[in-house]
């Protein structure tokens, strides 16, 4: 098992380029068979538990080296992504062939930098396997390994690499699947073909191929469909029907995030023309995300106050807002604080008007 053509720059760039729901192609990806990535032969666990690539959680196997400066720039955005991620279950492994001793002696200098499990590799048995994976490369120091929740080796990169945490991100969430999207990169540039010439049966015909293959996967391209009939064919009747029935009632209807991309969809999309918002549409969609997620849930909160923010409902805005910023992780209280000061301005504006 073998990937393909590795870009050598020196914080080596993705092997991927973009996935099916962006506009760059994406057929640099090279994982034949099932591209189930190799297990791990540690000799000392220096810091953190014994781990396993067992399925249902994502990994990221680093391999560094003290002496690699490449290596050890990755340490703080390893750390932070290890806590950005933790509730996602994603467990960050860095690996080393340095001496027992001076890993030890490393790790209790850098143990604040280093904020995720740190292994000593048992006779360069885990990086000769991992190596194998790649062609050409005679060192992959400096080079970390996602593994995806079904154990399958889905990218590769310096994790300072440009576009390595909306990857992660895809892939945490069961969002990314790199043999799933080679297979249907075919069928969903037939479908935009066909969109852009307006031959909306055959662009149909191809979305519903591509979305059959994964619901989860492939919930962009569901939405992407929905935009057609609605931008496109400016059938907002059909389209809102197609959101209701299959993507509410069917594909999403177990899948809070793709519920909220929904929601927002409707409420954001600056090519959605004002009139055909249906904003009754997307706070249904918002309020089932909230459902599986809960109230207690951030994002699910936060999703609510953004369809509320949109139709002029401003003062449920703030307070389901709020509540998100109240609830969120120290580490993601600055995005949700922005917003929430969003929503007050404009609250007070229209207070200030109104009075």
């Amino acid at each position: 098992m073998r990937l393909g053509t590795v870009l050598t720059t020196l914080l080596c760039l993705f092997l991927v380029t973009a996935a099916p729901g962006q506009s760059r192609r994406m057929e640099d990806i090279e994982i034949e068979g099932t591209g189930e990535a190799p297990g791990l032969d540690i000799e000392t666990w220096v810091k953190g538990e014994e781990l396993t690539l067992a399925t249902g959680r994502t990994h990221i196997v680093f391999f560094w080296s003290i002496q690699s400066q490449v290596s050890r720039a990755a340490f703080e955005p390893l750390t932070e992504l290890q806590e950005t991620y933790i509730d996602e279950g994603l467990k960050v492994i860095a690996i080393t062939n340095d001496d027992v001793e001076q890993v030890e002696r490393f790790v209790k200098r850098h143990d604040g930098e280093m904020g995720f499990t740190v292994a000593v590799d048992r006779r360069s048995s885990t990086q000769k396997a991992w190596q194998q994976l790649l062609e050409n490369r005679d060192d992959i120091t400096g080079l970390s390994f996602v593994v995806g929740n079904n154990g399958r080796l889905q990218i590769y990169g310096h994790p300072l690499a440009p576009g390595y945490e909306d990857y992660l991100a895809r892939i945490v969430s069961g969002r990314f699947d790199a043999t799933l999207e080679r297979e249907a990169l075919p069928r969903l540039e037939a479908a935009r073909r066909a969109r852009k010439t307006k031959t909306f049966r055959m662009a149909f015909r191809h979305y519903d191929d591509v979305i059959e293959l994964d619901h989860k996967v492939f919930a962009e391209t569901a939405l992407e469909r929905f935009e057609m009939m609605l931008v496109d064919m400016q059938d907002p009747e059909e389209a809102y029907t197609y959101a209701r029935e299959k993507l509410m009632g069917e594909y999403f209807a177990n899948d809070a995030g793709a519920l909220g991309m929904l929601a927002e969809k409707i409420a954001t999309d600056p090519d959605i023309p004002a009139d055909d918002r249906d904003l009754d549409v997307a706070l249904e969609a918002a309020l089932a995300m909230m459902q599986i997620e809960s109230d207690r849930d951030p994002k699910a909160c936060a999703k609510v106050a953004l369809v509320r923010y949109h139709r002029g409902e401003l003062e449920q805005a703030v307070d389901l807002q709020k509540r998100a910023y109240f609830m969120a992780r120290p580490k993601r209280k600055a995005g949700y604080k922005r917003v929430l000061e969003a929503y007050q301005e404009a609250a007070e504006r229209v207070e200030r008007v109104g009075g």
